[in-house]
């Protein structure tokens, strides 16, 4: 069954002469309602719209009716006087009303109907997923990945209240936000996403954004990942050896230690070097030291004292036993 009907009165409806006479216009009009109602229920507004301007004695004949109605006990028979004056671009050319002119009339309907069915016009724009992770898993948070055409990402879903949500957009960039690698795509309501055919770049760190949509069309704010770094490991050859491009001295970065990773530091001083990490207040947090032909040692995300360190930006310092050092940032993630 429906919510509501509307008997839509026009004009032309008294154009004729003699047009109806009063007993019989609302006799007739009367025994319509009638008939609505036995055939949607009891529970169905029926809006009996005119249009007073256009035809004022509309206006009585159809309120005698509704009064009547109401006076018997129906009080869901309601009437609804447009009281616009139509224009020209509101109007074709045989007089009815175009789609401006059914704006105008919509537009009243619909304030006249909303607070009798309950509806609520939804203006407000659906939220921002609560959290974008990458990685396929969901609930999970990746920190790199060994794949060099495809990427994947999970989401907590967004809220709209009003009208739900209809879809999810996602991009993908090489910065927070960006769109360079992907540009804005419907993803419909999942929430998660593999994206295939793109071409990745060992040692570049890639972010999904991802943004929400409601049912009426307006979207939300995005959010972004904290990026899963592109690693690969060749597809033949026993055992798999991570490629480093040149330049990168600490990877995966960021890195995810909830999985049991571990970071590498790169060590170019064939003779050995010390690794130290520090806090971004200068705290020194981990000190570890390779031995002479090393080339890499991981660092598994504890302290001095064994201790899980929490996730957040911190210091490296790489100091070859020959005098060389290098500096940099790592990224932890939980």
């Amino acid at each position: 069954m429906p919510q509501a009907v509307v008997i839509y009165l026009c004009t032309n409806d008294f154009s004729t002469t003699p047009h109806p006479s009063q007993l019989q216009f609302e006799t007739g009009y009367y025994n319509f309602i009638q008939v609505l109602r036995t055939k949607n229920g009891s529970s169905v507004e029926i809006f009996c719209m005119y249009n007073s301007p256009s035809y004022a004695i509309a206006k009585t004949y159809i309120d005698n009716v509704v009064s009547r109605c109401n006076g018997e006990g129906d009080s869901r028979v309601h009437s609804v006087d447009i009281n616009h004056v139509f224009l020209p671009e509101e109007k074709s050319s045989d007089g009815h009303y175009n789609a401006n002119g059914n704006i105008v009339v919509s537009n009243v309907l619909s304030a006249v109907m909303a607070p009798i069915l309950g509806w609520s016009t939804d203006t407000s724009s659906p939220t921002a997923p609560g959290a974008v992770r990458d990685g396929a898993v969901a609930g999970a948070d990746a920190g790199s990945t060994l794949s060099t055409t495809q990427l994947s990402a999970n989401w907590d879903v967004s809220v709209d209240t009003e009208s739900g949500i209809s879809k999810y957009w996602y991009a993908i960039g090489t910065t927070p936000g960006g769109t360079g690698v992907a540009a804005w795509a419907d993803n419909g309501t999942a929430s998660t996403v593999t994206k295939t055919g793109i071409t990745l770049t060992v040692g570049t760190t890639y972010y999904f954004s991802v943004k929400a949509q409601n049912g009426i069309g307006l979207i939300g704010l995005p959010a972004n990942s904290n990026g899963q770094y592109a690693a690969v490991t060749p597809s033949t050859g026993t055992p798999p050896v991570v490629t480093i491009p040149e330049g990168i001295h600490a990877y995966p970065n960021p890195v995810d230690f909830s999985s049991n990773a571990a970071t590498k530091f790169v060590i170019s001083d064939t003779t050995g070097a010390k690794i130290e990490i520090y806090s971004t207040s200068g705290r020194l947090v981990r000190k570890l030291t390779a031995g002479a032909g090393s080339s890499t040692i991981d660092w598994n995300g504890k302290n001095e004292a064994g201790e899980k360190v929490s996730r957040g930006i911190y210091i490296y310092k790489i100091t070859g036993n020959a005098g060389t050092s290098v500096t940099g940032k790592l990224v932890l993630k939980r």
